[in-house]
């Protein structure tokens, strides 16, 4: 419990606020392609495009292949490259990932 009790803030929305400055009333409703049924008042009617395929996800291409993650390497002189790199690996049956930087000298 705090040292000392605050009292509730209230704030104060108006019509001008973010929240309540979208007024549906002045939304037009979008030209029907398909027939929906009529709504009564205070429905919402929601209808179905005629084209089902429109959206749908299809299956990857048999050419697609993944390309191999960038590798974080740069050589800062001649024959000398600094990398970050991740690793893994099973110390006393515990798994243990790590990010490793490394230093690789040419000789």
């Amino acid at each position: 419990m705090p040292a000392i009790d605050a009292p509730p803030v209230q704030i104060e929305r108006t019509a001008t606020t973010p929240e309540n400055a979208f007024d549906l009333a002045a939304v037009k409703p979008a030209e029907r392609g398909a027939p929906c049924g009529a709504g009564s008042a205070g429905e919402i009617v929601v209808c179905a495009a005629n084209d089902r395929e429109k959206y749908r996800a299809h299956p990857l291409p048999d050419t697609f292949h993944e390309d191999a993650p960038p590798i974080a390497e740069k050589e800062v002189a001649p024959g000398v490259k600094v990398d970050v790199h991740t690793d893994g690996r099973q110390i006393g049956g515990v798994p243990s990932n790590r990010v490793m930087a490394g230093v690789r000298i040419a000789f």
